[in-house]
C-alpha cells in the first residue's frame, strides 16, 4: 500500500525587482511602479505586498500602497519598494519641467 503524505513548497522572498528602472515625468505627471518579488533562486513569487517610498517627497510623491508616483518639483528622487526587511533597488525618477 502507499502511504501519502502532504507536503508543502513556500517560496520566501530574497529580493524585489522594482520596474521602470527610470522614469522621467513633468510636474504632476505620473508614473507607475511595478514590484515583483523574487526568491532565493531568482524565481518570481507570485501575490506580495509592497509599500512604496519616495527618498525626496518634495521633488516626486508616491502612493504608498499603489505604487503611483506623481511630480511635486523639478529635480530627481528614488524610489523604492519594501517588504518586511527586503527592499528593492532604487530606481530613479527626474521631474522636468512639464512645458
Amino acid at each position: 500500500s502507499e502511504t501519502r503524505a502532504p507536503l508543502t513548497v513556500s517560496q520566501v522572498l530574497a529580493s524585489i525587482e522594482l520596474t521602470p528602472l527610470t522614469a522621467t515625468i513633468g510636474v504632476t505627471g505620473t508614473v507607475g511602479m511595478v514590484a515583483r518579488g523574487k526568491d532565493a533562486n531568482n524565481r518570481y513569487i507570485s501575490g506580495g505586498t509592497f509599500k512604496y517610498a519616495s527618498a525626496t517627497p518634495t521633488v516626486a510623491t508616491v502612493d504608498s500602497v499603489t505604487g503611483t508616483v506623481t511630480g511635486a518639483a523639478i529635480g530627481s528622487t528614488n524610489i523604492t519598494a519594501a517588504s518586511g526587511v527586503v527592499t528593492s533597488n532604487a530606481v530613479a525618477v527626474t521631474v522636468a519641467s512639464s512645458g
